[in-house]
C-alpha cells in the first residue's frame, strides 16, 4: 500500500501514512475503522487535511487500546501516530493545489510560457495571458512561443488569450510573470477582474524602480484597494528553458501566509 499509493497522488507523498494505514488494516481494522471515520469526519468539516490526518493518528492507538489489542499492536500504534503527527504540522488545506482546477499566467514571456508548459498537466483549465497580440496568434496557431521560449511546444490545453477578462474568469490561482517595471500597471488594469478568493503568485524578479519596493508589495498596494490579496512570491534558481524542458531544477515558494505556502 506503502508504494502503490504515492501513484494515486502522482508521487506527492503519502508512501508513510498508506504504510501505517495497510499495517494497521491488517493488526487492528477495527480502531483504523474509528481513527479513519474521525479522518473523513473531521475533513469534511474543517476542510483542514493536516487536522484530520493528526487527529486520526493521535486516535488509533487510544482506540487500539479500548478494543483490547495487544501492547506491541497499541505502541506501534503510538510510535506510528507520533511520527505522523511531527511530521504534519504545516496546515494542508483542501482546495490547495492538488483541488485546483483553473490557473491563470499573467505574462508571456520566456518564463511565463516555461511555468504554462510545466503546470498544464496539474490543472483541468489554464489560460496564459500575452501582451502581443501577433505573438499570442502564433502561439495559438503553432503551440510555440517563437520569441521568447522556442524550440518549447506548449499543450494545447493552454488557452492563449490577450484580455484580463478572459484570462481571470473563474480563475483560482493567479500568477504574474510580468516585468517589474510594468507590474503595477498590469495589476492595476487587472484589479476589476480580481476577487478576493484567487490565490496570487508572482513570478516576476526584481524590485520596482523608483520605490524600491518588491513585487509583493507592489501587488500588495494596488489589489489592496479592493480587498487584501493572499499573496506569495515564486522564485528559483531557474532558467525558464531547463523548466520547459524538465530537467532537474528547483522553485521555491515563500509567503507569510503558511496555509497558502502548503495551498500552492
Amino acid at each position: 500500500a506503502g508504494h502503490a499509493y504515492p501513484v494515486f497522488l502522482r508521487f506527492r507523498g503519502g508512501k508513510a501514512v498508506a504504510s501505517y494505514v495497510g499495517a494497521f488494516l491488517c493488526l487492528a481494522p477495527a480502531a483504523l475503522a474509528i481513527s479513519l471515520a474521525l479522518f473523513v469526519t473531521l475533513v469534511w468539516w474543517t476542510r483542514y487535511i493536516s487536522l484530520g490526518s493528526m487527529a486520526g493518528a493521535a486516535v488509533l492507538p487510544l482506540a487500539a487500546w479500548l478494543l483490547g489489542a495487544a501492547w506491541p499492536v497499541v505502541g506501534a500504534a503510538a510510535i506510528g501516530g507520533a511520527f505522523i503527527i511531527s511530521r504534519d504540522r504545516e496546515p494542508a488545506v483542501i482546495g490547495g493545489a492538488q483541488g485546483m482546477k483553473r490557473l491563470a499566467i499573467i505574462g508571456g514571456g520566456g518564463w511565463g510560457t516555461a511555468l504554462a508548459i510545466v503546470l498544464a498537466p496539474r490543472f483541468d483549465e489554464m489560460r496564459l495571458w500575452v501582451w502581443e497580440a501577433d505573438l499570442a496568434e502564433r502561439l495559438a496557431r503553432t503551440r510555440e512561443n517563437d520569441l521568447y521560449l522556442p524550440g518549447c511546444r506548449v499543450p494545447e490545453k493552454v488557452r492563449i488569450v490577450t484580455e484580463f477578462a478572459e484570462a481571470l474568469a473563474g480563475a483560482e490561482i493567479v500568477v504574474s510573470a510580468v516585468p517589474s517595471q510594468v507590474t503595477r500597471a498590469i495589476y492595476g488594469r487587472m484589479l476589476a477582474h480580481l476577487e478576493p478568493v484567487m490565490l496570487f503568485a508572482s513570478a516576476t524578479k526584481g524590485i520596482e524602480n523608483g520605490t524600491l519596493l518588491r513585487m509583493t508589495e507592489v501587488i500588495r498596494e494596488v489589489v489592496g484597494a479592493r480587498f487584501p490579496p493572499r499573496m506569495a512570491a515564486l522564485s528559483g534558481p531557474t532558467f525558464a528553458l531547463e523548466v520547459a524542458h524538465g530537467d532537474p531544477t528547483a522553485v521555491v515558494i515563500a509567503s507569510e501566509d503558511r496555509e497558502l505556502n502548503a495551498a500552492i
